[in-house]
């Protein structure tokens, strides 16, 4: 398993000279999501229905820049979301939400236990639809068997960048979350077994 600084210099290389996507696609899905937070009617259900399905495709979607796969961030974003796949992702941010709910109900720490556990469930969803959606939740808590420790470090390790995107009025989210979720989605391809095919 590769290092926290080899994991965070990995995802600022891939990002050197393709800043302007993921910044943009991150400002779309802010400005989206407090639109629809705004709206009355929608709210108590955009949670489940909106907001963090379409986290779970911007979270891929930066994962396929990463990999060079898609540069079409903000279309990506959004096409990994709402798909023939969607039901699906509705339910599985419903089994998210409630156990890190829950989780976060009993004390802190067990809510971060589960936020951890769970933080591989945007891509194992999308690279595997096959998996039914409790079989994906279980899934991602078997792979951070052992590794929540070094996420929660590398995810403390951004608190910097915490410090500045507060200083700057949330201006530096734009680059913060970009930069969070590609070292998210490096942490997760070095979980990710290398499939071996027989000739």
């Amino acid at each position: 398993m590769m290092e926290n600084y080899s994991i965070r210099a990995a995802a600022r290389e891939s990002l050197t000279g393709r800043w302007i996507n993921p910044v943009v696609a991150t400002l779309v899905f802010f400005v989206v999501s407090a639109l629809i937070v705004f709206v009355p009617i929608v709210n108590i259900a955009s949670g489940i229905f909106f907001t963090i399905p379409l986290t779970f495709g911007m979270t891929y979607a930066f994962y396929d820049y990463y990999k060079k796969r898609n540069d079409n961030l903000l279309d990506n974003m959004f096409q990994r979301t709402f798909n023939r796949n969607y039901l699906k992702i509705v339910v599985v941010s419903l089994l998210w939400s409630v156990i890190i709910f829950v989780g976060g109900m009993l004390l802190i720490v067990p809510g971060v236990i589960a936020s951890l556990g769970l933080a591989l469930v945007p891509f194992i969803l999308v690279e595997h639809p096959e998996m039914g959606s409790w079989e994906i939740i279980c899934e991602s808590w078997n792979r951070m068997k052992g590794h929540k420790a070094q996420l929660f470090w590398l995810q403390l390790s951004f608190i910097g960048w915490f410090i500045l995107s507060c200083i700057t009025f949330g201006v530096g989210y734009l680059w913060l979350i970009p930069y969070m979720t590609v070292s998210l989605g490096k942490f997760y391809e070095e979980l990710t077994p290398i499939e071996v095919v027989s000739e």
